[in-house]
């Protein structure tokens, strides 16, 4: 039994760059609960196999692969864990921890002094860009020494009155010069952006188009556009490149058309 679990997790870890969004650790700083981007428990060799061999889960799950989530707190600048538990059952796992690191909980707390890494966290969660990656709006970069926070920095998403899909689809379709539009046709497109720090879109390669003759009114219609949300990801640009689709129907179109 022992050897079909470490084939199992093997196979499963082999496979966690093409798996799906992982649950995630959080951490309670002042008045915030943010998100980890990694458990600070994965910079302790062999973490994951040692919980699987104390835990032996019955039932895994493609959303964790690691067996584990984590409560975490900043308190007094230092980095805790408070809290440990099992993917499958959500129970507090924080005894099987211990046998782990061969420490002991005080008053709830475990201090993370193994933490040298820097810690990327983050909140408000970007749910039409996050699939296998989370992207959120606000995030924060930790930098750790021994469990102790000696440096926070903030990286926070460029909003634009254009953010929602139907706000930009209503902007696009109304900077379109819709005089050499062929009657009756319906208009779909996609098209490639290239997006710089300051949110303003620097190129446009259209990829698909039903009528190629328009592409010159589409390009300059998305160019019109004045902002594109800009997000980040540990403190660099996520989006740099971005698409659009855009499929109208006629009777959609000649609302525009004057």
């Amino acid at each position: 039994m022992k050897q079909i679990i470490t084939i199992s997790l093997f196979f499963l870890f082999s496979l966690q760059g093409f798996s799906t969004n992982q649950v995630k650790d959080y951490l309670i700083l002042d008045n915030d609960t943010l998100y980890l981007y990694n458990s600070p428990l994965e910079q302790i060799s062999n973490i994951s196999s040692d919980i699987f061999e104390l835990e032996q889960p019955e039932i895994l799950t493609s959303s964790c692969w690691r067996g584990y989530y984590a409560e975490w707190r900043i308190i007094n600048n230092t980095l805790y864990l408070s809290k440990l538990f099992a993917c499958y059952t959500d129970k507090v796992i924080n005894k099987t921890i211990e046998k782990i690191l061969k420490r002991k909980f005080t008053n709830g707390l475990l201090k993370a002094d193994w933490v040298n890494s820097p810690l990327w966290c983050g909140k408000d969660l970007v749910g039409e860009k996050t699939l296998y990656l989370s992207i959120y709006r606000y995030e924060r970069r930790l930098l750790m020494e021994n469990g102790k926070v000696i440096d926070i920095k903030e990286y926070n998403y460029l909003p634009c009155d254009y953010e929602n899909k139907n706000e930009r689809l209503n902007f696009v379709l109304k900077s379109i010069n819709w005089k050499e539009f062929p009657a009756g046709s319906y208009l779909s497109f996609e098209a490639e952006l290239k997006i710089d720090y300051s949110g303003r879109i620097k190129d446009i390669k259209i990829m698909r188009s039903n009528i190629p003759s328009f592409d010159y009114e589409i390009i300059k219609a998305l160019g019109a556009l004045p902002c594109w949300p800009v997000y980040y990801r540990e403190g660099r640009i996520y989006n740099p490149v971005d698409w659009i689709r855009i499929e109208v129907k006629y009777d959609e179109i000649k609302k525009y058309i004057q």
